[in-house]
């Protein structure tokens, strides 16, 4: 026992001792390393005379820059809410149209009417204020009056117009089709004119003569544009108001997704009706009864396959004998008794079918397959048929 108890003692005083030792051991190897940091940054002070300098100076630069970034963001977000609050006071809606900031909204819309900080305050990236508004809410006096009010601002302005459209339609001819301006924040302002079907038009920059050198004014050209390198036509759609701040609203499509497929699907042709006028001049078109029965009926067959199309999601355009009807005639042949539409193969889903059927078009005849051909004939309630052309 004697024994026992004395090698009992003997372990637990050597187990103190090394315990003991490792604060110590700790202490040397912080020391050794920081001895060690010491001697490389000599090192390099003797390498480089100006390694400190060097130093100082790039952390101070990174401070410079992280400044001057939140200032330049400030004064985007000062140039919008001055924006804002002109259009306002005048009684227009601002619509947002830019891609890159609905998407962020789309993101992060938390049901709230207080518009997400980053979109407006944090994250403008490096993408422009595109904002659509309505031809109903500005005219000349308007539209001279918020140039002025911009310019005093000390914005530089140019206004667009519709001079040289490829197609002459005499309610736009001349007309206002967008502003530009810019101080710190550079704004692209659309003007969306209501057309027949309930529908908004816009613009093609390139009608407007000096059109490249009022872009060359902020340093664009026409690739660098988010709309109007063509004209093109957007379905009316519902509008969302976002507070910026006490009066000053910013107004987002209720259905975003939506709203985007359109407008990447935007672009419009607006149909030739010299070459139609010449076409009639020659073969006098057929006002019959019966033609002007069936092109009613027509007309309606193809908006509700627009419609039915649309909800789905899929993209299709006018083919054959109705293509042909718009580009010679800017109608629909009378005698042809039926609408062709294409879509792309890809595209095809059993949902079309069981569609057109709740809408009172039922599927006659199926050739070819998906993937190889495939052409889907519907017969509506009035006897209208109905072709569907699936392209690879």
């Amino acid at each position: 026992m004697i024994l026992r108890s004395g090698f009992i003692k003997r372990i637990s005083f050597r187990t103190l001792k090394s315990k003991s030792y490792m604060p110590f051991c700790l202490y040397v190897g912080l020391l050794s390393l920081f001895l060690q940091v010491l001697i490389f940054l000599s090192i390099l002070f003797l390498l480089d005379e100006d390694f400190e300098w060097k130093l100082f100076s790039r952390v101070s630069q990174s401070i410079k820059n992280t400044t001057e970034v939140h200032t330049h963001q400030l004064k985007k977000l000062k140039d919008l809410k001055f924006v804002l609050g002109i259009l306002f006071n005048l009684g227009i809606k601002a619509i947002v149209l830019n891609k890159y900031i609905l998407f962020k909204e789309n993101q992060t819309n938390s049901g709230s009417n207080v518009i997400s900080k980053c979109i407006i305050c944090n994250d403008f990236g490096d993408t422009d204020i595109v904002l659509g508004i309505s031809s109903i809410e500005i005219n000349n006096k308007t539209g001279n009056r918020m140039v002025e009010e911009m310019e005093n601002y000390k914005f530089v302005v140019e206004t667009f117009y519709n001079s040289k459209p490829i197609q002459y339609i005499s309610e736009l001819a001349g007309r206002q089709i967008a502003y530009i301006f810019k101080k710190t924040l550079l704004f692209h302002l659309v003007i969306l004119h209501p057309r027949e079907d309930n529908v908004w038009w816009y613009g093609d920059i390139h009608s407007d003569l000096n059109s490249l050198n009022k872009l060359h004014t902020f340093g664009l050209q026409y690739k660098d544009l988010h709309l109007m390198k063509h004209e093109g036509l957007l379905e009316r759609f519902e509008l969302i108001p976002h507070t910026i701040e006490k009066d000053k609203f910013i107004y987002f499509p209720k259905a975003i997704p939506k709203f985007i497929d359109s407008l990447e699907n935007s672009r419009f042709v607006e149909c030739n009706k010299t070459r139609a006028d010449i076409f009639y001049k020659q073969y006098q078109p057929d006002r019959s009864p019966v033609a002007t029965k069936f092109r009613h009926r027509a007309w309606k067959l193809l908006a509700r396959t627009k419609t039915i199309l649309d909800s789905l999601r899929i993209t299709f355009w006018l083919s054959s004998g109705t293509c042909l009807g718009y580009y010679r005639e800017c109608n629909i042949i009378a005698h042809s008794k039926d609408v062709d539409l294409g879509l792309w193969a890809d595209d095809y889903t059993p949902k079309i079918i069981t569609e057109m059927k709740k809408h009172g078009s039922n599927l006659k005849i199926w050739l070819g397959r998906p993937n190889d051909s495939l052409e889907l004939s519907f017969i509506d309630q009035m006897g209208i048929k109905l072709d569907m052309f699936f392209f690879l």
